[in-house]
């Protein structure tokens, strides 16, 4: 199976985009090193909508306490409880949360109120356990509840076809275009890209032994990764938020995104938002590797993720998606193993774009005699 013709993106290409927007003041900039930097939130506005939005029961818009910052409208919010959209047009996502450990007085619409600040809620932590549960008025201390709700995203580009390939399939976002990225060493040969400075490199290959038990313990596998980013990417990386989901059949989504800082050569910053999302099928590992400024790029890794679908019959046996030579360079190692390492390939493309910009790029001698080195570093870079 072939990846077809494909559109180039090149470092070229995506320079005069990314220049115009790190000194122009589109991405939030530091007006002086010291000075107080803007955030993104400051430049867009709110969306009707926020992500993992509550409409209650009776339709009326409900309350959420939710720490993720709102960089942008949301193009594809989840949606938890009662909503309006076109039947059988939504994907569902069971989102996996916390245990909470019943105490003393609880009810399921106090612990709600706790969760979701409202009581009416009380009816997902009834779904989540149900196998546990059997009248709702009677819970007791020391019970250990699932906290995860069911949500739903309205699949609005669906009827456009998106890409569809011998052995899978996925959404594509509208008025978006498939080709390739590049910058320096960091390259995908299967991206999507839309209008302005957005894109997601897509890697699908067979699913791994080793990622499946990585992300068993996706609560221990999170921790590794916040290690991870304070031992070698501190100074970059900020507003790391992960987020694990299920879907029909057994198939998983997980999700993180990042905030990823930069210091240019006169004093000032610039900021990029990137999402991490990943889809394991029964038998396909898909991973999408997204970075924008001004959009939401969050919630279009995860609903581009989550439409991902292989096809009923693929046999990797017979006809892998390995075969396709899909790939996504450099990757860099990390403890966790079968996963591609988002922050080693971001700071790759950027330095890269940076240094190119400002006329400080390595000679290519120097660059290709660093990138091994580079790339075998858990930390990428340096």
């Amino acid at each position: 199976m072939g990846l077809g013709v494909l559109k180039r993106i090149s470092g070229v290409a995506a320079l005069s985009i990314v220049i115009g927007i790190l000194f122009s003041g589109s991405v939030a900039l530091a007006e002086e090193r010291a000075g107080a930097e803007r955030d993104f939130s400051q430049e867009y506005s709110e969306g009707e909508m926020s992500s993992g939005e509550d409409v209650g029961p009776a339709g009326a818009a409900g309350t959420q306490e939710n720490s993720r910052k709102e960089y942008a409208q949301e193009e594809y919010p989840l949606l938890y409880g009662t909503w309006a959209g076109a039947a059988g047009g939504a994907m569902e996502l069971w989102e996996i949360g916390k245990e909470y450990e019943v105490l003393p007085g609880d009810s399921l619409w106090d612990i709600s109120e706790k969760l979701w600040g409202d009581g009416w809620w009380y009816g997902e932590l009834l779904a989540a356990n149900e196998d546990m549960i059997e009248n709702p008025g009677l819970i007791y201390p020391g019970m250990c509840l699932q906290t995860g709700r069911r949500g739903c995203i309205v699949r609005k580009e669906a009827k456009y076809g998106g890409m569809q390939m011998g052995d899978y399939s996925m959404d594509i976002p509208g008025e978006w275009t498939v080709g390739t990225i590049s910058c320096g060493e960091a390259w995908a040969n299967l991206a999507l890209s839309g209008e302005g400075f957005k894109w997601i490199a897509v890697l699908a290959q067979d699913k791994k032994e080793e990622t499946v038990q990585t992300t068993q313990d996706w609560e221990a596998c999170t921790r590794r990764i916040r290690d991870y980013v304070g031992k070698y990417h501190s100074e970059n990386i900020s507003d790391l938020a992960f987020e694990h989901y299920r879907m029909g059949e057994g198939e998983e989504v997980f999700v993180y995104s990042f905030l990823w800082q930069m210091d240019l050569s006169n004093g000032r910053q610039a900021q990029v938002r990137a999402c991490m999302g990943m889809k394991l099928t029964e038998q396909i590992q898909a991973e999408f590797l997204g970075v924008a400024a001004s959009y939401d790029i969050h919630g279009t890794v995860r609903y581009v993720a989550a439409s991902f679908e292989e096809k009923e019959g693929y046999d990797p046996q017979t006809s892998s998606v390995n075969d396709s030579n899909m790939s996504i360079q450099p990757q860099a190692d990390w403890e966790m193993e079968g996963m591609l390492n988002p922050f080693a390939w971001v700071e790759e493309f950027f330095t890269a774009l940076i240094e190119e910009a400002e006329g400080t790029q390595p000679e290519p001698a120097d660059t290709r005699e660093g990138l091994m080195e580079r790339i075998s570093r858990p930390g990428g870079r340096r």
